[in-house]
């Protein structure tokens, strides 16, 4: 039990038994031990699990050029030939070529390998190596007679390049090669099938049915599944629902229109227009008209145009009145105005958006007696914002201001002399005089006549100014000048 627990797991032995005791000559020219590649490996297990699962082994190899495999298969032959008694394996390819590099490789496994208890040679050729002391052996041949292998019991068998072996008979070599291609493209056509369509999981039991109920069954109908799992065909929800479907998908299915259906969804009237994304979440409808569309404009709001006739829903802002039916407005005179009259009437003081005859008790008052109501001034003038900003003065919600022109108020300057104030009391240096005690033309100097080098000075006589001749103009010029910048001029208009 052990040993077969073993063999499940991928692991006999023979791997460990490779690599110690199997020398190859690899691509190189180098002798190198046998260590699995990943080819082989995968080979291994497969055989391994088959001969766990059915006590034999049947394999059948479609490969590649030169992965390993016969290498493989002549050391596993080698290995478990040498293990027993009375077992024979028998090789067969396609050239005598083949089949002298093959018995070349067997030689070389035994000639290398380093067991003391490896079985002893009796007799060997350039197509049998038998081992006396166990009655085993290890036989090559090349296909092409009928009778090669005739009377020589084997337990191992590897038939190498079997497509190109002659005298295939019946079932010759290449119709073997050919059905085995048609095969393997019939499977890659299933499995991309496969691949694409509806499956139940391998988990499910294996007497679930998939198939369908035919076309008249299902025909106007909704496919769904059973209590076990298994499709069946149904006319969909009624009542309680006769399919599985959340509550709320119910009260989809059994919607009798698209406009109860917009209901359900409470998508509101917008989803009645054909519209479409045109970025940042916004609606456009497809003939490009986003007046209507609910949720995107709504009264009040205003944008600017280079139209001269308003959209549907929309008023230019012309300076003029708005009003019911009989109000003589200006601009429109009509019940659909009634909204925006009302939001004029309760946002703007009558100073910028006056109300005919007064202002009533209430919009709804005022619009119904026919009064009119006047539409922000906005007609060549440039567009700011309501409220107090920082360091500026408050501004109200449709007022006006300003002016288009800069005016130079006139102003006077006094006419007369104009007279330079002194400084006060002062002195002035004289230089090269000297001191003394005496006096000389009424200048001191000293005692011993003798002069000194000094700096007298000479005294103010007090405060005094000083005229300085001409007049100034009697007055200043008036006038006015441009106050606008560089400009650009649009048209507006408001929502209803």
């Amino acid at each position: 039990m052990a040993r077969r627990g073993a063999a499940r797991a991928g692991n006999d032995g023979f791997a460990e038994f490779a690599a110690r005791h199997l020398f190859i000559r690899d691509k190189t020219g180098s002798v190198v031990p046998l260590k699995l590649n990943a080819v082989q490996r995968l080979v291994h297990a497969r055989i391994v699990d088959q001969r766990a699962r059915t006590g034999r082994v049947r394999m059948l190899v479609l490969k590649a050029r030169q992965p390993g495999v016969s290498t493989y298969v002549e050391g596993r032959f080698y290995w478990l030939v040498t293990r027993g008694k009375g077992v024979r394996a028998f090789i067969l390819t396609h050239l005598r070529d083949a089949t002298e590099a093959i018995f070349e490789m067997v030689e070389r496994f035994h000639d290398r390998n380093p067991a003391e208890d490896k079985p002893h040679v009796g007799a060997s050729n350039a197509k049998e190596l038998h081992f006396d002391e166990t009655d085993s052996g290890y036989r090559v041949g090349t296909a092409g007679s009928r009778a090669i292998g005739r009377g020589y019991t084997v337990q191992f068998f590897h038939g190498s390049e079997v497509a190109h072996w002659p005298n295939g008979g019946a079932f010759p070599a290449v119709a073997h090669e050919n059905a085995l291609d048609k095969l393997t493209m019939m499977v890659q056509e299933l499995s991309g099938r496969l691949t694409r369509s509806l499956r139940f999981p391998v988990s499910d039991p294996v007497s679930l049915s998939a198939v369908t109920p035919n076309a008249e069954s299902r025909a106007n109908r909704y496919l769904a599944f059973d209590a076990n799992g298994a499709p069946v065909a149904t006319a969909g929800p009624a009542g309680d629902s006769a399919i599985p479907v959340s509550p709320f998908m119910e009260t989809m299915l059994d919607d009798p229109d698209v406009a109860t259906a917009r209901t359900t969804l409470g998508l509101g009237s917008a989803a009645a227009l054909d519209a479409q994304s045109v970025g940042d979440g916004d609606l456009l409808r497809e003939d490009g008209d986003g007046s209507n569309l609910a949720g995107v404009w709504t009264t009040g709001d205003m944008k600017l145009t280079l139209k001269v006739t308003a959209d549907p829903g929309w008023i230019m802002c012309d300076d003029g009145t708005i009003g019911n039916a009989s109000s003589g407005a200006t601009t429109r005179a009509n019940a659909d105005t009634e909204a925006l009259f009302t939001l004029l009437w309760d946002n703007i003081s009558d100073s910028f958006a006056a109300v005919s005859g007064g202002r009533g008790g209430s919009a709804t008052a005022d619009f119904v007696a026919g009064k009119t109501i006047g539409l922000p001034k906005t007609l060549g003038r440039a567009l700011a914002v309501s409220g107090t900003g920082s360091g500026l003065s408050p501004r109200s919600l449709g007022e006006v201001l300003g002016a288009e022109d800069a005016v130079v108020v006139a102003h006077d300057h006094e006419a007369g002399t104009l007279v330079a104030g002194s400084g006060g009391d002062h002195a002035h240096t004289v230089p090269g005089w000297t001191s003394g005690t005496d006096v000389v033309s009424g200048f001191p100097h000293s005692s011993d006549n003798e002069r000194e080098s000094s700096s007298p000075s000479t005294f103010s006589g007090g405060a005094h100014t000083h005229t300085i001749f001409g007049t100034t103009s009697s007055e200043g010029g008036t006038g006015t000048g441009a106050n606008m910048p560089p400009t650009s001029f649009l048209n507006a208009m408001v929502k209803l």
